[in-house]
C-alpha cells in the first residue's frame, strides 16, 4: 500500500455526493428503454444522437434537453430505475452517502401524481440502504422558472412526506429569477421543519447568494462560484465555515469556466471555504463524482493530502449526524495514511514552519489561520493540548492550539493581522459592547491577553486613553504578571482525594495509584505557555506515598487474585 495513482486513491477514498439532479443522472441507454417500455417518443432517433445533442452554450440550453428527457418518465417505476442506476453507479465508485436534488415540478406539471415520482425515489433509496450500505437523502427542488404560487403548491404536496424530505432547494434559470422571490415560500418550508439550500452564484451574480443566506436562510450554497467577486462575503462564508457544493465538470460544459486549469477550487480551500465536489447533472456533463474529482485533480495538479481534504470536506457539509461524520473521516485518515506516501510535495514543504501564535480556543486560531490564507500564507494548526483534562477542573488554559506558518512570512503575518485590526477600529461603532465597559474592566482586558483578541486589546487601551485613563506598556506587564502569579498559586488543600487515595491505594492498589500518579505529578499550563505543578508540595508529597503504596499493593493482590 502507498504507492497508488491518483486515480486509484480517488477510487478508493470514501466520499459523499450533496449536489446531484436525479432527474440529471438519465442516461441515454436508460432513457430510450423507458420511453419504448412506456410507449413515448422522444425528439431523437438514436442513442448517439442525443448524446451528440449534449453541447451546450449555457445553463438555459441544457435545461431544454434535461425537461425533455424527463418528459419519458411516467411510472413508479421509471423514477425507481432512474435512482437505482445512478445509486448503483456511485456506490461502484466508493461514494459512501449522498444527498439528491428531485424536482416534482418538472413531473406533476405534465400530470405525474406527486406520489408517483417520490414512491419510486424512496423505494430505491431504501433498497440502496439495506442491499448496498449507501446512507440517503432526499431534497426537493423548486423550479425558480416558475412563479411563487407553484412553489407553495409544491411545498404543499410534499407535507405528508416530511418523514421522507430532509430539505428544500432552489433550482433551474437562474439568471432573472433571484432566491429573493421564493423567500416567502422558504419561510414556509422552514416552518415545517425543513433544512434549506439554494443553487447561487453559478451564472446569477454574488447578490443571489447574499440573497440565499439573508433571506432564505440556506445551510448550503449549491453552486456559489460567484463569492469570489465579493471579498466581504468570501470572509463570511469562510468565517461562519459555509458549505458550498462546486460542480467542476458542469461548469466547464455550460461555460461557467473556460477550462479546467483555471477551476479556483484552490483559491477557495487557500481562502478557507468549506468546499466539496460533485457532479451535478452526470449523464449530460461527462461524468459522476469520481470523473469529477479526477479531471480537477490532473488539471491543478491536486495532491493526495487536498483530495482526503476534499473527501472531508463532502462529510463535514452532509446532514449526517456528528457521529456518523466522525467515523467517516476517521476511515478517511486511515485511508490517506495508507496510501500518501508517493503523494506530490506541497510548494509549502521546503519551509521551515515554527509557531507564529498559541491559543486557547481553536475557533479563535481558526479565525487567524482563515485571514492568513486569504494572503496566501500557508497555515498549519495542530490541537497540543492533553487527552485528558485530568485535574478534573475545566482549566480553560488546558487547551492549546499552536498556529505555524513558515518563519520566512513572519513579518508579512504580523503586518496582516496589525493592519486587519486597525482597520476594524478605525469602523468600529460608538455603540460597541466595549464602549459600556468601566474603566476596570477595561484594564482587566488588558491582563488577560490570553482570552481577548488582538481587536479587544486594542480598541480597549484606545478608549482608556479617550477617556484620559492611558495605561502603559510597564503598567500592563505588571498586571500581567500579578495575574501569572496568581494562577501559578497551587489548589488549595486536597483532603478528600487524599483520603480516598490512602483508602484505595491501600485496598485495591490501582484507583489509588492513579489519584496519587495525578496529586503528585500533574502541571497546569498558565496563559504565557509555562507549566507549573497543579497542587501544593504537601499533597504532592502524599501523593507520591500512596502511589507508591499502590505499585506494591496492586501487583501482589492480582497475584493473590490468580491463585
Amino acid at each position: 500500500m502507498g504507492n497508488i495513482s491518483i486515480q486509484q486513491f480517488i477510487q478508493g477514498i470514501p466520499k459523499a455526493e450533496l449536489h446531484l439532479h436525479i432527474e440529471g443522472s438519465f442516461e441515454p441507454e436508460l432513457m430510450f428503454e423507458i420511453a419504448k417500455r412506456n410507449g413515448t417518443q422522444i425528439p431523437y432517433s438514436s442513442i448517439d444522437e442525443l448524446k451528440s445533442a449534449y453541447s451546450f452554450n449555457n445553463l438555459q440550453e441544457f435545461l431544454d434537453i434535461y425537461y425533455a428527457g424527463a418528459s419519458v418518465l411516467i411510472k413508479e417505476q421509471d423514477f425507481y430505475d432512474l435512482t437505482w442506476a445512478y445509486l448503483s453507479k456511485v456506490h461502484s465508485q466508493n461514494v459512501r452517502h449522498v444527498e439528491i436534488f428531485f424536482d416534482p415540478q418538472t413531473h406533476t406539471d405534465r400530470g405525474i401524481p406527486f406520489p408517483t415520482v417520490i414512491d419510486g425515489i424512496w423505494k430505491a433509496l431504501k433498497e440502496a440502504e439495506e442491499k448496498l450500505g449507501l446512507s440517503c437523502k432526499l431534497i426537493m427542488s423548486f423550479l425558480r422558472h416558475l412563479d411563487e404560487a407553484s412553489a407553495f403548491e409544491t411545498l404543499e404536496l410534499a407535507l405528508p412526506y416530511k418523514d421522507r424530505i430532509a430539505g428544500v432547494g432552489l433550482d433551474s434559470s437562474e439568471l432573472g429569477n433571484p432566491p429573493s422571490k421564493f423567500e416567502r415560500v422558504f419561510v414556509k418550508a422552514r416552518e415545517e421543519g425543513f433544512l434549506t439550500v439554494a443553487h447561487a452564484g453559478e451564472e446569477g451574480p454574488s447578490e443571489y447568494i447574499h440573497e440565499a443566506l439573508n433571506l432564505l436562510k440556506v445551510v448550503r450554497i449549491d453552486h456559489g462560484n460567484r463569492c469570489l467577486d465579493d471579498e466581504a462575503l468570501v470572509k463570511q462564508l469562510a468565517h461562519e465555515q459555509m458549505p458550498i457544493t462546486l460542480c467542476p465538470l458542469s461548469n466547464l460544459e455550460l461555460k461557467v469556466i473556460a477550462n479546467l486549469e483555471d477551476y479556483p477550487l484552490r483559491e477557495m480551500m487557500d481562502k478557507g471555504l468549506l468546499v466539496t465536489l460533485n457532479s451535478d447533472d452526470p449523464a449530460y456533463f461527462g461524468g459522476y463524482l469520481n470523473e469529477n474529482y479526477l479531471a480537477v485533480a490532473e488539471s491543478i495538479n491536486l495532491t493526495k493530502k487536498e483530495i482526503a481534504e476534499l473527501a472531508k470536506n463532502s462529510f463535514k457539509a452532509s446532514w449526517l449526524t456528528n457521529e456518523q461524520k466522525d467515523f467517516m473521516m476517521a476511515e478517511i485518515d486511515r485511508f490517506y495514511q495508507e496510501n500518501h506516501s508517493d503523494d506530490p510535495q506541497s510548494p509549502y514543504a521546503e519551509q521551515d514552519f515554527a509557531t507564529f501564535e498559541k491559543f486557547h480556543s481553536m475557533e479563535l486560531a481558526q479565525e487567524t489561520a482563515i485571514l492568513l490564507n486569504e494572503h496566501g500564507i500557508e497555515v498549519s494548526l495542530e490541537d497540543i493540548s492533553p487527552a485528558v483534562d485530568v485535574t478534573f477542573t475545566g482549566n480553560p488554559h488546558e487547551k492549546e492550539v499552536e498556529l505555524k506558518i513558515p518563519q520566512s512570512d513572519f513579518e508579512k503575518a504580523h503586518a496582516l493581522l496589525e493592519k486587519e485590526v486597525e482597520i476594524e477600529i478605525d469602523n468600529v461603532d460608538t455603540d460597541h459592547y466595549l464602549f459600556e465597559f468601566t474603566d476596570e474592566e477595561l484594564i482587566d482586558i488588558q491582563a488577560k491577553p490570553d482570552e481577548w483578541g488582538d481587536f479587544d486589546l486594542i480598541l480597549s487601551r484606545k478608549i482608556l486613553a479617550s477617556r484620559g485613563k492611558d495605561i502603559s506598556d510597564e503598567r500592563i506587564e505588571e498586571l500581567r504578571n500579578k495575574r501569572l502569579d496568581e494562577l501559578a498559586k497551587p489548589e488549595g488543600i486536597q483532603t478528600g482525594w487524599i483520603l480516598l487515595g490512602y483508602a484505595t491505594s491501600i485496598l485495591g492498589g490501582f484507583l489509588g495509584m492513579v489519584i496519587g500518579y495525578i496529586l503528585w505529578k500533574q502541571k497546569k499550563t498558565l496563559p504565557n505557555g509555562a507549566k507549573v505543578y497543579t497542587y501544593r508540595e504537601e499533597d504532592r508529597s502524599q501523593g507520591q506515598i500512596m502511589f507508591i503504596i499502590g505499585a506494591i499493593v496492586f501487583p501482589v493482590l492480582f497475584v493473590l487474585w490468580r491463585l
